[in-house]
């Protein structure tokens, strides 16, 4: 049997979207309006709810929609709110949905089409009685994600510190038969040894449900995003039909650091589009 042709990376990186994480990031919204044009080399961008809270909001959201081809919300709700709800009273649930719909109606009426819900489903997904109460939150608000078109992203760590894994969620989605309840894959590089950067073996069926790749990484210690971290995860999703943006999010505690790990990861991206398989440009 003959295998089949798999494309060099440089094609595959040409067609790929990349962008920053700003939400993940923790950037403060002030600075976020100042570096949007700063940011436009960028093909996708992902940024805070709060920016909502803006007055300017309108002004920043359409030019954002308009320079860059990805745009997402990093979380609908704040993500400690969030984090918490499979552990509140069930009296907030309906105010929760109420909330939430709220929220994606606005952000569907912009044009906004993808937004990341963040109730830590790594460690949901090891406690039967919450895996069981977010299951409840998101059937609430599965017909505004119907009625409006919105893809709910579920962030998933890897690797896995505890007793989740990735088949675990990919059964819960489909228990929950909400078809726009999708996945953020969340990807510490840094705790994953280069050799053990197997896809299959850290996401396995999983892969298919992705809808953004998010690379976090510790930027005040000397971190750095380097190709033997990215491109198993482009290599992989290809074949499936990846669409969705690969996305950095250093995390420092100054947040005038971004744009420099900003111009590094654009460094990093045009050395995955101009590589041949030996290395050589």
């Amino acid at each position: 049997m003959i295998a089949p042709i798999r494309p060099p990376l440089s094609a595959i990186a040409t067609r790929a979207t990349f962008g920053m994480a700003l939400a993940a990031s923790g950037v403060p919204v002030g600075k976020i309006v100042d570096w949007l044009d700063t940011l436009k080399g960028f093909e996708a961008l992902e940024l805070p709810v709060e920016i909502l809270e803006r007055k300017e909001a309108s002004k920043l959201l359409a030019g954002a929609i308009n320079g860059f081809q990805s745009l997402h919300i990093g979380s609908v709700i704040d993500r400690e709110v969030a984090r918490n709800l499979p552990y509140a009273s069930e009296s907030l649930y309906d105010e929760f949905a109420a909330y939430t719909e709220k929220i994606v109606s606005l952000l569907a009426s912009i044009g906004i089409e993808t937004a990341t819900f963040d109730p830590g489903m790594n460690s949901v997904l090891t406690d039967s009685r919450t895996l069981a109460s977010t299951m409840r939150l998101l059937k609430l608000i599965a017909p505004v994600l119907e009625r409006t078109g919105m893809t709910l992203l579920l962030p998933f760590s890897l690797p896995c510190r505890g007793r989740e894994t990735a088949a675990a969620l990919n059964a819960f989605l489909r228990a929950s038969m909400i078809p726009n309840l999708k996945v953020r894959l969340d990807i510490h590089p840094h705790e994953i040894p280069r050799e053990r950067t197997d896809p299959d073996r850290l996401a396995g069926p999983l892969l298919l449900e992705v809808r953004s790749v998010l690379f976090r990484y510790d930027a005040d210690a000397g971190n750095l995003l380097i190709p033997e971290h990215v491109s198993p995860w482009m290599e992989r999703l290809a074949p499936l039909g990846f669409h969705g943006p690969f996305l950095a999010a250093p995390v420092s505690s100054g947040a005038g650091r971004l744009l420099l790990e900003a111009d590094a990861w654009s460094a990093l991206i045009t050395t995955l589009r101009t590589e041949t398989e030996g290395g050589r440009k």
